[in-house]
């Protein structure tokens, strides 16, 4: 059976008429609110299989063998599309959906507004704890959607490479310190996560034609080589998933990110 091709954004509507073998719905908010509601058929992953977790940079991608058992006990890569979610709008989705993309696997697609857009809609959920089938998987590399500390580094301020803040305000200019020094890494441009949503319609993504403006506004254009960060590439975890939905066909994302940078002394940085 051919896998099913869908967008990278799909509405409850759309997940909804989507046959159960066709798809393996992943929830990654919550064990708590899982076990009270969520999409019948879904099962749970917990964000902690998708982070190594080691500080001071937590944020780093776990072995590839660890990540292939993860993946093989929860059903990812069984040939099924994945529609990943979560109940904080969508940063852990997208670190599951950004990490498919890094080991090489099938993309998935991020259910727009996750649980709370689901229930908005009036959309049957379920309690049950579901499980699926083991199997034995193996991931042989990482892909280009991941870059190291060295690549940035090397890539700082070169043509057609833009390094995209998906932290707060406060963190970029250095007024909020959550490493050993604060600011950003030279030349980037800031764009919260949370500006993508629109917060009047359950934290779905704002309309294409929005995003596009508000991002070139700061200089961030489709045709460039735009690489994500934020504290533990979990916020710009979710950046990454936009800017792919958008159209942006190079796009990576600096796992290491600002836990890494900033507590790296001979790094340059910018307030």
């Amino acid at each position: 059976m051919n896998m099913l091709k869908l967008p990278f954004v799909v509405e409850a509507s759309e997940l909804a008429c989507c046959r159960p073998e066709e798809v393996l719905v992943i929830d990654l908010g919550k064990e708590a609110t899982y076990r009270q509601a969520h999409v019948p058929g879904a099962i749970h992953l917990h964000y902690g299989h998708l982070v190594l977790g080691q500080p001071p940079v937590p944020g780093l991608l776990p072995p590839l063998e660890r990540l292939a058992a993860v993946f093989g006990q929860h059903g990812v890569g069984d040939g099924r599309a994945v529609v990943a979610y979560d109940d904080e709008g969508g940063g852990r989705a997208c670190r599951l959906l950004w990490t498919l993309d890094a080991v090489g696997l099938s993309p998935g697609s991020l259910l727009n507004g996750g649980i709370l857009a689901w229930t908005q809609e009036n959309q049957p959920i379920e309690a049950d704890m579901n499980q699926v089938m083991p199997y034995s998987l193996q991931l042989e590399s990482t892909t280009a959607a991941l870059v190291d500390r060295e690549f940035v580094l090397n890539h700082l301020h070169k043509p057609g490479v833009r390094l995209l803040d998906a932290r707060s305000a406060e963190e970029f200019d250095g007024r909020k310190v959550l490493a050993m020094r604060g600011g950003h890494i030279p030349g980037a441009r800031n764009f919260n996560w949370t500006d993508a949503m629109d917060r009047q319609h359950q934290t779905r993504l704002l309309g294409k034609n929005i995003l596009l403006q508000r991002l070139a506004d700061l200089e961030i254009f489709p045709n460039q080589h735009v690489i994500t960060y934020c504290q533990t590439h979990h916020r710009s975890a979710y950046s990454y998933w936009m800017l792919k939905y958008l159209g942006f066909s190079q796009v990576s994302g600096y796992a290491g990110a600002w836990a890494e940078w900033g507590n790296t002394r001979n790094l340059p940085t910018e307030i």
